[in-house]
């Protein structure tokens, strides 16, 4: 599973180089990040995310889960 994880984000890591405004992309890899428990990271492309679409509510529920998780709330 950690395998395919991976392979995942690297997809979608060139997906961004690509077209760096691709909102969807930023959101999966944020809930990448949050699985790997790379908090930060997963925060970073949420809030991106959200400056693109302030509406996404993806975004939004993923960067409330982080603030869960690092218990900042």
């Amino acid at each position: 599973k950690l395998g395919r994880m991976k392979d995942a984000l690297t997809e979608l890591e060139e997906e961004l180089k690509i077209n760096p405004r691709l909102v969807k992309a930023m959101i999966e890899l944020g809930n990448i990040m949050v699985r790997l428990n790379r908090l930060d990271e997963g925060m970073k492309y949420f809030v991106e995310a959200m400056s693109l679409d302030p509406s996404s509510a993806p975004a939004k529920i993923g960067a409330g889960y982080v603030n869960f998780k690092k218990k900042q709330f």
